[in-house]
Protein backbone atom coordinates (compact mmCIF):
# COMPACT_ATOMS: atom_id res chain seq x y z
CA UNK A 1 0.00 0.00 0.00
CA UNK A 2 1.43 3.24 -1.15
CA UNK A 3 0.85 6.26 1.26
CA UNK A 4 -0.73 9.04 0.43
CA UNK A 5 1.67 12.35 0.36
CA UNK A 6 0.60 14.25 -2.85
CA UNK A 7 -1.39 17.30 -1.74
CA UNK A 8 -0.43 19.85 1.06
CA UNK A 9 -3.33 18.32 3.56
CA UNK A 10 -2.00 14.60 3.13
CA UNK A 11 1.44 15.68 3.83
CA UNK A 12 0.53 17.41 7.29
CA UNK A 13 -1.79 14.58 8.30
CA UNK A 14 1.37 12.15 8.35
CA UNK A 15 4.42 14.74 9.13
CA UNK A 16 3.45 14.92 12.77
CA UNK A 17 3.49 11.18 12.53
CA UNK A 18 6.55 11.16 11.20
CA UNK A 19 8.47 13.55 12.98
CA UNK A 20 10.70 12.16 15.24
CA UNK A 21 12.78 15.22 16.47
CA UNK A 22 11.59 14.37 19.68
CA UNK A 23 13.75 11.61 19.81
CA UNK A 24 16.99 13.28 19.40
CA UNK A 25 19.24 13.50 22.24
CA UNK A 26 19.79 17.19 22.55
CA UNK A 27 16.44 18.53 21.36
CA UNK A 28 13.86 20.51 23.21
CA UNK A 29 11.28 22.46 22.19
CA UNK A 30 12.34 25.75 23.25
CA UNK A 31 15.62 25.17 20.88
CA UNK A 32 13.35 24.36 18.24
CA UNK A 33 11.20 27.25 18.76
CA UNK A 34 14.37 29.64 18.61
CA UNK A 35 15.83 28.10 15.86
CA UNK A 36 12.77 29.54 13.56
CA UNK A 37 12.97 32.65 15.02
CA UNK A 38 16.61 33.03 13.61
CA UNK A 39 15.88 32.32 10.27
CA UNK A 40 14.29 34.90 7.94
CA UNK A 41 12.61 34.62 4.23
CA UNK A 42 14.64 36.36 1.71
CA UNK A 43 12.82 37.79 -1.43
CA UNK A 44 13.77 36.45 -4.69
CA UNK A 45 15.86 39.46 -6.01
CA UNK A 46 18.06 39.71 -3.02
CA UNK A 47 19.31 36.32 -3.02
CA UNK A 48 20.56 36.16 -6.05
CA UNK A 49 22.87 39.15 -4.99
CA UNK A 50 24.05 37.34 -1.77
CA UNK A 51 24.67 33.86 -3.61
CA UNK A 52 27.19 35.98 -6.01
CA UNK A 53 29.41 37.58 -3.26
CA UNK A 54 29.58 34.34 -1.12
CA UNK A 55 30.41 32.19 -3.60
CA UNK A 56 32.30 28.84 -2.95
CA UNK A 57 34.48 26.94 -5.52
CA UNK A 58 32.35 23.58 -6.65
CA UNK A 59 35.26 22.15 -6.60
CA UNK A 60 37.92 22.86 -4.06
CA UNK A 61 39.87 19.38 -4.73
CA UNK A 62 42.68 19.52 -7.63
CA UNK A 63 42.43 15.71 -9.07
CA UNK A 64 46.16 14.66 -10.76
CA UNK A 65 44.94 11.29 -11.98
CA UNK A 66 46.72 9.28 -8.85
CA UNK A 67 46.72 11.61 -6.27
CA UNK A 68 44.69 14.32 -5.16
CA UNK A 69 44.93 17.53 -3.66
CA UNK A 70 42.82 18.60 -1.06
CA UNK A 71 42.28 22.40 0.06
CA UNK A 72 44.75 22.52 2.74
CA UNK A 73 47.74 21.56 1.15
CA UNK A 74 47.69 17.57 1.59
CA UNK A 75 47.92 15.86 -0.97
CA UNK A 76 46.35 12.36 -0.82
CA UNK A 77 47.79 9.33 -3.20
CA UNK A 78 45.68 6.48 -4.55
CA UNK A 79 46.64 2.92 -3.38
CA UNK A 80 47.91 1.64 -6.54
CA UNK A 81 51.04 4.30 -6.01
CA UNK A 82 51.40 3.14 -2.53
CA UNK A 83 54.48 1.49 -2.86
CA UNK A 84 56.21 5.01 -3.81
CA UNK A 85 54.25 6.71 -0.89
CA UNK A 86 56.15 4.49 1.70
CA UNK A 87 59.05 4.57 0.75
CA UNK A 88 61.11 6.91 3.12
CA UNK A 89 63.33 9.00 1.09
CA UNK A 90 66.30 10.91 3.17
CA UNK A 91 65.61 14.59 3.09
CA UNK A 92 67.87 16.65 0.64
CA UNK A 93 70.33 18.53 2.44
CA UNK A 94 70.74 22.07 2.10
CA UNK A 95 74.58 22.75 1.34
CA UNK A 96 76.33 25.46 3.47
CA UNK A 97 78.40 28.40 1.77
CA UNK A 98 81.59 25.95 3.32
CA UNK A 99 80.53 22.66 2.22
CA UNK A 100 79.56 24.04 -1.33
CA UNK A 101 83.24 25.07 -1.34
CA UNK A 102 84.54 22.36 -0.86
CA UNK A 103 82.53 20.07 -2.81
CA UNK A 104 83.30 22.27 -6.10
CA UNK A 105 87.39 21.68 -5.07
CA UNK A 106 86.89 17.95 -5.01
CA UNK A 107 85.11 18.37 -8.62
CA UNK A 108 87.99 20.13 -9.91
CA UNK A 109 90.13 17.06 -10.89
CA UNK A 110 87.60 15.89 -13.07
CA UNK A 111 88.51 15.60 -16.88
CA UNK A 112 89.29 17.91 -19.55
CA UNK A 113 88.26 17.25 -22.86
CA UNK A 114 91.69 16.02 -24.39
CA UNK A 115 91.47 13.54 -21.30
CA UNK A 116 88.13 12.30 -21.92
CA UNK A 117 89.56 10.84 -25.52
CA UNK A 118 92.18 9.26 -23.63
CA UNK A 119 89.75 7.39 -21.69
CA UNK A 120 87.56 6.42 -23.54
CA UNK A 121 90.55 4.68 -25.49
CA UNK A 122 91.57 3.31 -22.34
CA UNK A 123 87.92 1.86 -21.87
CA UNK A 124 87.93 0.53 -25.36
CA UNK A 125 90.90 -1.61 -24.82
CA UNK A 126 89.43 -2.76 -21.17
CA UNK A 127 86.66 -3.91 -22.87
CA UNK A 128 87.76 -5.44 -25.62
CA UNK A 129 90.18 -7.40 -22.86
CA UNK A 130 87.28 -8.66 -20.77
CA UNK A 131 85.78 -10.05 -24.25
CA UNK A 132 88.35 -12.18 -25.14
CA UNK A 133 88.80 -13.52 -21.58
CA UNK A 134 84.99 -14.26 -21.91
CA UNK A 135 85.12 -15.93 -24.92
CA UNK A 136 88.13 -18.15 -23.72
CA UNK A 137 86.35 -18.75 -20.16
CA UNK A 138 83.26 -20.21 -22.72
CA UNK A 139 85.50 -22.25 -24.99
CA UNK A 140 87.04 -24.00 -22.06
CA UNK A 141 83.72 -24.98 -20.14
CA UNK A 142 82.48 -26.09 -23.24
CA UNK A 143 85.18 -28.94 -23.42
CA UNK A 144 85.15 -29.54 -19.44
CA UNK A 145 81.23 -29.95 -20.06
CA UNK A 146 81.33 -32.63 -22.93
CA UNK A 147 83.37 -35.62 -20.93
CA UNK A 148 81.60 -38.35 -22.50
CA UNK A 149 79.36 -41.10 -20.27
CA UNK A 150 81.36 -42.91 -17.35
CA UNK A 151 80.33 -46.80 -17.68
CA UNK A 152 81.86 -49.08 -15.04
CA UNK A 153 83.28 -51.89 -16.94
CA UNK A 154 82.55 -54.10 -13.86
CA UNK A 155 79.15 -53.60 -13.69
CA UNK A 156 78.61 -54.03 -17.65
Amino acid sequence: MKIPYENEDEKLEISDFYDFTSSYGNYTQESADGNNEEWEDVSGESAGEEEDEDEIPEDPLIDMGTELILPSGAVVGHRSMARYYKQNFPPERILSEGQGTVIAAETRHFAAPAQRQELQMAKRAWSLQKKREDTNDRRAQKFINNQPHFRDPLLQ
